[in-house]
């Protein structure tokens, strides 16, 4: 009896539609494990073994599906102590062991290379939308809404077309898209694998991922929530099949990714709600009570799009001779060296000194985060004032520094100038940075009212 019901489930396991399938017993051809059940360039495939449906064949267990090995059929023992890598937002049963992990990323590394691709992660709150509950959307904010996003002609499905606000009713939230993601989203597919990876729950990462991509043609089943994630509190690229030499993140919380800083490009985060902005404690109005919103045209989606798309070129460079397209990845190539050789430039040629930044009392100012960010950047940092010297970065205009800027025709900057220096990857125009008692931008990207935002859309329409 319990060998009618191991095949049976054996047999479950390699038919079931819209799930990962053990391959054939041949070396010829493989059936790979897709979404819709096809063979396609995207598909992951257990390793070939010509004996693959004797039970002989194993151990070691190439992985497991709902506990069962996906090559020959066999129950998983809880005894076993080889380390497993859960890939549950591929199907919630499937495991694999992580020799084959390894062997699988290196097999789908060299698909997506001869594509010319690379794998980008993408978070979502903060980076892609801004969600809040509507329980803290205050009437101000409601007024503003009716009075800048819609107007008495507007109807709902104009209203998302148009504003990108969505109620997900299901969730009781308030969901407000970042300007330019679906072209973000458009074009980065274009150059990268796409996947989704949220601490969020499955239910609002599988929502958001139908308004941002209602075909599934952009990210399929790479949709990663806190609960396929291996742990709950921090992300890893340990549960993607792509190998960290090729992968981009792009997220607003860099603590998120202990593991995997190097990949990551911290984008700042976007507070549309002002609910949002008074949680991290931000400082003036948010985008929403401003009336304002980030600029499709050079906000910070279409600046980040610029930025992967030199270091894909950056990547690519060479790397086909003569037309052949035929090589294999020798790993001389690698997104982090290519995004640390990028931000070393950003302010290349600048010379900064610091006033009041720190306690003169401090015996290592090069251990202050804001001078190592600078130095980050590319510029060179300096205790005192001399010829050299092209920034002063302080608090307040009234220092000595500060007053020797002022009369030697040097820049005197906030520090959110280097700030959005960091964001931004380019060297930020410093007369957005005044050393003065009022408040700075609300956001480091460029902003737009309504109407500028419609001449934007006018300009870009055929």
């Amino acid at each position: 009896m319990k060998r009618d019901r191991k095949r049976e489930l054996q047999t479950l396991a390699l038919t079931m539609p819209k799930r990962p399938s053990c391959s054939e017993p041949t070396t010829k051809k493989r059936r790979s494990v897709a979404e819709d059940g096809q063979e396609n360039a995207n598909s992951i495939t257990v390793s070939d073994n010509p004996d693959a449906t004797r039970a002989n064949s194993c151990p070691p267990h190439p992985g497991y599906l709902y506990g069962l090995c996906i090559r020959c059929g066999s129950l998983k023992s809880y005894t076993e102590e080889e380390p497993h890598v859960a890939l549950r937002y591929i199907h919630a049963g499937l495991e694999v062991s992580s020799e084959e992990a390894q062997r699988i990323r290196s097999t789908e590394l060299q698909q997506m290379l001869l594509r010319k691709k690379l794998s980008l992660v993408l978070d979502i709150d903060h980076t892609l939308v801004n969600s809040v509950s509507p329980f803290d959307i205050s009437s101000d904010e409601i007024e503003h809404l009716s009075a800048v996003y819609m107007s008495n002609e507007d109807t709902i499905p104009e209203f998302h077309k148009e504003s990108g606000i969505h109620m997900l009713e299901d969730l009781q939230l308030w969901t407000k898209l970042r300007p330019f993601v679906h072209d973000f989203l458009k074009e980065a597919s274009k150059l990268f694998e796409l996947h989704l990876y949220t601490m969020g729950t499955t239910s609002y990462a599988q929502t958001v991922a139908r308004i941002l991509d209602p075909s599934g043609h952009l990210f399929g089943n790479r949709v990663i929530s806190q609960g396929e994630s291996t742990s709950r509190t921090t992300k890893d690229l340990d549960v993607l099949l792509s190998t960290e030499s090729a992968v981009l993140i792009l997220d607003d919380t860099e603590a998120v990714w202990p593991r995997h800083k190097d990949n990551l490009i911290l984008i700042e985060r976007y507070h549309f709600f002002g609910s949002s902005h008074r949680q991290y404690m931000m400082q003036g109005a948010s985008l929403l009570e401003a009336g304002k919103d980030e600029s499709e045209d050079d906000g910070t989606l279409a600046n980040t799009l610029k930025l992967l798309r030199q270091v894909h070129t950056a990547f690519f460079d060479g790397y086909y001779q003569d037309g052949e397209e035929d090589q294999t990845y020798n790993g001389e190539k690698d997104v982090r060296q290519i995004l640390q050789a990028i931000r070393s430039r950003v302010l290349v040629g600048c010379r900064v000194v610091f006033s009041r930044i720190f306690s003169t009392d401090l015996a290592s100012p090069e251990t202050h985060p804001l001078w190592q960010l600078v130095e980050c950047l590319g510029a060179t940092c300096s205790i005192a004032v001399d010829d050299g010297v092209t920034h002063v970065v302080a608090l307040d205009k009234g220092t000595l520094k500060g007053i020797w800027a002022q009369e030697q025709n040097r820049h005197l900057v906030h520090p959110r100038w280097v700030d959005a220096a960091f964001h931004t990857w380019k060297r930020p125009c410093e007369k957005n940075y005044p050393v003065s008692d009022t408040l700075g931008p609300t956001t480091f990207a460029k902003t737009v009212n309504k109407l500028e935002r419609t001449n934007e859309k006018a300009t870009r329409s055929p």
